[in-house]
């Protein structure tokens, strides 16, 4: 199951930003070729610690002129560590991701609309929009600005994102943005990948003069609610190891699966 989560996750971030996403039966590669995170350009999913696997992973990035990255999680056969390290490779702590994934039915519907209410009780200058970016607009344009200035996300990987969005490379993949605002401005942002009966809860932003005012939770229930009536039988997101996001999505009721780990070969 963690596997078929990860390959699903990955299609989403696919039609976000990748450049090629390789599926084969023994593991998945990801690549982006101006990335200033390693994560970007990774195996994942790997079925097998063989060297002729690990020779074929090595190799596609040698012709690309990355160094080599693998994601370790629980479904990997148990000797893949050892044999990663006695390739050379080593790790890298700051990549290290919490994985959670909340199961939808009635009872969760209904908690959710019964917090999203209270909240909208109390923050009457909040507004949340929910919208499917397929036309330019002023709140697109919000919320790839407020995403990109949180986020630390460059101009150009901005606007493949934009372009992404407005013209889906995988019909198969639905998005849909979510933008909180407060007298018309952007002040909180998320972004839902619908594939496959799941969705995939990404590219959140708070900005830092609005936190701790609950508001990111706010809007995450907004997504959680709405992709619960898209009838997704599964809701996942990934959170690095130290943010933030790990106590607010505890606090919605997702579930913690497990934590990725990344290696890396520098020679």
């Amino acid at each position: 199951m963690l596997h078929k989560i990860f390959r699903a996750s990955n299609k989403v971030w696919n039609a976000m930003y990748y450049d090629e996403l390789l599926d084969t039966d023994d593991f998945q590669i990801s690549y982006l070729k101006e990335a200033d995170r390693l994560y970007f350009n990774a195996a994942h999913a790997l079925a097998s610690a063989s060297s002729e696997i690990l020779d074929t992973i090595e190799f596609y990035f040698k012709q690309r002129s990355m160094q080599p990255g693998v994601y370790l999680d629980p479904a990997n056969p148990t000797a893949l560590e050892e044999t990663l390290l006695q390739r050379g490779y080593s790790l890298a702590e700051e990549e290290e991701e919490n994985w959670y994934v909340l199961e939808c039915n009635k009872a969760s519907l209904e908690d959710f609309e019964t917090k999203i209410k209270e909240f909208q009780i109390k923050n009457q200058s909040l507004e949340c929009i929910v919208f499917v970016p397929t036309l330019p607009s002023i709140l697109l344009d919000q919320f790839l600005e407020l995403n990109g200035y949180v986020n630390s996300i460059s101009t150009p990987a901005l606007q493949k994102l934009k372009d992404n969005l407005l013209n889906s490379k995988d019909p198969k993949i639905q998005f849909i943005c979510i933008i909180a605002r407060e007298n018309e401005r952007a002040i909180s942002t998320g972004l839902i990948g619908l594939y496959n009966n799941m969705a995939f809860l990404a590219e959140g932003a708070t900005h830092p003069k609005f936190r701790q005012r609950g508001i990111y939770s706010w809007l995450s229930r907004i997504a959680t609610l709405y992709a619960i009536k898209q009838n997704c039988n599964l809701i996942a997101v990934n959170c690095y190891k130290t943010a933030f996001s790990n106590h607010t999505f505890r606090r919605l009721g997702f579930s913690l699966i497990c934590t990725r780990v990344f290696y890396t070969k520098s020679n």
